[in-house]
C-alpha cells in the first residue's frame, strides 16, 4: 500500500512538472519553463516501471476515460496542437452580404450644349423663335428642363405671363405669352444676342451712332428712360426692336451736372454734350414680334 501511493505521488509530481512546463510566467524564458518537466522524465520512468503497459480504458460517447493514475503514460507527447483544435483570435465579424455601394449619388449628366443662331432680326425673329412659337415649340427645341415659366416684369409695377428659356448666361432669354398662346415678346437676353449690325448688351452710343446714324433717346429717371427712338432711315431696319441705354455715372460733379440735364421723359439728341460724360451702354433689348404689341 505504501509503495503504492509512493508510485501515485511521484507520477503526479511527474504530471504536475511536464504540465507546469506549459504554464509558463511571463518572466520566464521557455527554456527555463520546460526544465523541470525534461529533468524529472528519467525518474518518472525508473519509479514507474509498469507506466509503458497499455492503458486501460473504456470508452463512452467517443470520449476516453482512463480508470486510474496507473493508466496515464509515462512519456507525455509533446506535440503541437493541430490547427484545427486552435480557436481562432477574436475579429470583427464580416459580413458576406453585399455591401452598398459607397459611391457618391450620381448627378444628373450635364444638359447637352444646344446649337442655336443668337442673331436678333427686329420684328421677324429672335434666332429660331418667331410670332408663330408657342410653348410646345420651346420644349421640344429646348428641353422642358431649361424651361421656367414666371411673371415677367414689363414696367410701371406691371409683369406678364412668360417663360425663361435658361441656355446659360450669354444665350438664355425670356418670351411673354399673347392670348392666343403664341411669342408676343422676346426680353431679358444674354450678351451673346446681338443684331446683324452688332448691336447688343453693352453696346455704347458712340457705337450705336456709328451704326445708324444720330438718334433721339428718352432723358432718364423714370421706367423707360434711355429708350432709343427709331425713325427716319432706321425705322424700318429697327421696326419692333427696343433698346435701352444707362448711363455710366461718376462720383465728380461733372457727371452729376451732366446727368441732371438729360432727365426726364422728353427727348434728347444722340449729340447732346452730356451724352459725353455720360457714356451711356445699352442694358436692355425687347424685340416686338406680335402686332398687337407694337
Amino acid at each position: 500500500m505504501r509503495m503504492m501511493l509512493v508510485k501515485i505521488s511521484t507520477l503526479g509530481l511527474g504530471l504536475l512538472a511536464v504540465i507546469g512546463g506549459f504554464q509558463m510566467q511571463s518572466h520566464e524564458r521557455p527554456e527555463q519553463a520546460l526544465l523541470p518537466a525534461v529533468e524529472l522524465l528519467p525518474e518518472i520512468e525508473q519509479r514507474s516501471p509498469n507506466l509503458n503497459a497499455t492503458p486501460n480504458t473504456e470508452t463512452s460517447a467517443g470520449i476516453t476515460v482512463l480508470n486510474s493514475l496507473s493508466d496515464v503514460p509515462a512519456t507525455v507527447p509533446l506535440t503541437a496542437v493541430p490547427p484545427a483544435a486552435i480557436p481562432p483570435a477574436e475579429t470583427a465579424a464580416v459580413s458576406t452580404e453585399t455591401l452598398p455601394s459607397q459611391t457618391p449619388e450620381s448627378t444628373p449628366e450635364a444638359t447637352p450644349e444646344i446649337g442655336l443662331e443668337t442673331t436678333i432680326y427686329p420684328g421677324r425673329s429672335v434666332g429660331p423663335i418667331t410670332a408663330a412659337t408657342t410653348r410646345d415649340d420651346l420644349v421640344q427645341r429646348f428641353g422642358q428642363g431649361r424651361l421656367k415659366d414666371i411673371a415677367v416684369h414689363v414696367g410701371e409695377g406691371f409683369t406678364e405671363a412668360g417663360t425663361r428659356v435658361d441656355l446659360g448666361e450669354a444665350r438664355s432669354f425670356s418670351v411673354i405669352w399673347n392670348a392666343s398662346g403664341t411669342v408676343a415678346s422676346v426680353r431679358d437676353f444674354g450678351h451673346a444676342w446681338t443684331t446683324p449690325a452688332g448691336l447688343g448688351l453693352g453696346t455704347s452710343l458712340r457705337d450705336l451712332e456709328a451704326m445708324i446714324g444720330p438718334f433721339e433717346l428718352f432723358g432718364f429717371g423714370f421706367d423707360y428712360g434711355g429708350t432709343v427712338v427709331f425713325d427716319g432711315d432706321t425705322s424700318e431696319d429697327y421696326n419692333g426692336l427696343i433698346v435701352r441705354m444707362r448711363p455710366q455715372l461718376g462720383d465728380d460733379e461733372a457727371s452729376t451736372l451732366a446727368y441732371r440735364a438729360v432727365l426726364g421723359d422728353d427727348r434728347f439728341s444722340s449729340q447732346h454734350e452730356s451724352f459725353n460724360q455720360l457714356e451711356p451702354k445699352v442694358y436692355e433689348m425687347i424685340v416686338v414680334l406680335s402686332e398687337a404689341d407694337l
